[in-house]
């Protein structure tokens, strides 16, 4: 029986079809009928039967389409909406930048700059304004030596001050001036090397930013802020920290940009299996527990690889170093901003968070808040092998295994796994005609230990191709 059935859909198929046509024919007009391909009745049914059989695929399609797993294009689409999910279109490349310039000047909207890796031409998504507010660095300057004076710098609910003595200098007060900030536990400074009249003062968290004011004896020269940019083109386009690092429209009084941190690598149109992934993954997006929100929503971003979410709920710090009463977000991948805002919105209110990481995000109400997680720290894995090649190793053979034993640590270890040392022999004789003489493996050159591999909550294990030593025998 076709069509849908207790097992699910049978498809009648094109020759089955023939078949039927070819009886229900003998039917009608008895045994003797002649149906073959070379009568005229035969032909006339052989021309229906086609559109028979692509209705019974349609049918099939339809059927489908109420399944994620086999559902694809706009169906698929249809089914991912009843979780709350889109598919995700491509995506460019974007990644945060500090902009130093000259205090007063304005960079547009689209203003353009250059990556020395890719070449890539990226845009300003928003103007900066360089005045004295959500500042991450400032030149100060005092403007005179005037025994007696106060010199003062204001930031947040905070001043530093210094009252100049007989004898001091423009050069002297900076350097009193920076001495001042760097004793705070927010900022590191210095006095400029090529002109001592002007003390430096850095945020010590790149994504922390103050409002400055100051006494009317000091100006402010330089200042750095926070931008963003987006690559002109969509696609995954990696941009390593530091490479954004070129004005391609320079702008008067515009001196420098320069991305912190890895950028937000874009994306192609996610595909059918990638969203069937995603929508798997989403049966806790709804779950009214803290960590399963937490958990869940982070998954849903883009570019996302891992999560893990802890708490300690007692009121003492755990032997992981959890502070008392905190969540701890563990996160591979992903927009460092996009996080913070999904673990600011799901947790509790008095509970703190905590990590390695310190992104500070505007509530509704317009307040700061700094929101903590963890970015893993890569353990990395050295592998010294030792084999001996047998008839029909490929001129190749040591590259695919190097590769093998990457691919297979990127795909079996997630974040907190210990490296089994056992379970490196299966990427290694997944590679054919040779035979393992030795193997040691650790986390710096020249490993010695046949030992697994210890890796911490914190901590994801990651080889590379320099990583892998192979002497062939």
């Amino acid at each position: 029986m076709a069509g849908v059935t207790n097992e699910g859909f049978e498809l009648k198929r094109l020759l089955q079809i023939i078949s039927e046509l070819e009886q229900e024919a003998k039917n009608q007009y008895g045994n003797d009928i002649q149906t073959d391909a070379n009568t005229v009745l035969g032909r006339a049914l052989r021309i229906t039967s086609p559109s028979l059989s692509d209705l019974w695929e349609a049918s099939e399609e339809v059927y489908n389409s109420f399944f994620p797993d086999r559902a694809t294009g706009n169906s698929l689409d249809a089914l991912a909406a009843l979780a709350g999910l889109t598919r995700f279109e491509s995506q460019a490349t974007t990644s945060p930048v500090i902009l130093t310039a000259e205090k007063d000047t304005t960079i547009p909207a689209q203003s353009l700059v250059n990556s020395s890796f890719t070449g890539q031409l990226f845009e300003t998504q928003a103007p900066v304004f360089f005045n004295t507010n959500n500042v991450v660095a400032i030149q100060l300057e005092p403007v005179n030596a005037v025994a007696g004076n106060t010199y003062s710098v204001s930031y947040g609910n905070s001043t530093v001050s210094y009252t100049a003595q007989t004898g001091d200098t423009v050069e002297s007060i900076a350097q009193q001036i920076s001495n001042l900030f760097a004793g705070t536990s927010l900022f590191s400074s210095s006095v400029n090397s090529n002109d001592k009249k002007i003390a430096e003062v850095n945020s010590l968290d790149t994504f922390r930013t103050f409002n400055f004011t100051f006494s009317a004896n000091i100006v402010a020269r330089q200042i750095k802020k926070i931008g963003s940019v987006i690559a002109q083109d969509t696609g995954p386009i990696e941009q390593p920290l530091e490479t954004i690092d070129t004005i391609a429209s320079p702008i008067s009084g515009w001196f420098s940009v320069i991305n912190p941190v890895d950028a937000t690598v874009g994306r192609n149109r996610e595909s059918d299996q990638e969203l069937r992934i995603r929508f798997a993954n989403s049966k806790e997006t709804r779950a009214s527990n803290t960590l399963e929100a937490i958990y869940s929503d982070i998954l849903g971003l883009q570019d996302i690889d891992e999560v893990v979410v802890y708490e300690n709920d007692t009121g003492t710090t755990d032997s992981r170093g959890f502070p008392e009463h905190s969540i701890t977000t563990v996160v591979e991948g992903g927009n460092s901003l996009d996080i913070a805002n999904i673990i600011w919105r799901n947790k509790p209110a008095g509970i703190q968070t905590f990590g390695n990481t310190i992104v500070t995000i505007t509530d509704s109400q317009g307040f700061n808040q700094d929101i903590r997680f963890v970015r893993p720290v890569e353990v990395s894995v050295y592998v010294d092998l030792g084999i001996t090649a047998l008839e029909g190793f490929a001129a190749d053979g040591v590259d695919q295994i190097k590769q093998a034993i990457i691919d297979y640590i990127d795909s079996s270890y997630s974040i907190g796994d210990n490296v089994v040392y056992s379970r490196l022999y299966t990427p290694i004789n997944s590679i054919p005609n040779h035979q393992i003489e030795s193997m040691f493996i650790g986390t710096s050159s020249n490993p010695t230990g046949t030992s697994n591999i210890t890796v911490n909550f914190d901590e994801i294990a990651r080889s590379a191709t320099s990583y892998i030593n192979i002497t062939v025998n």
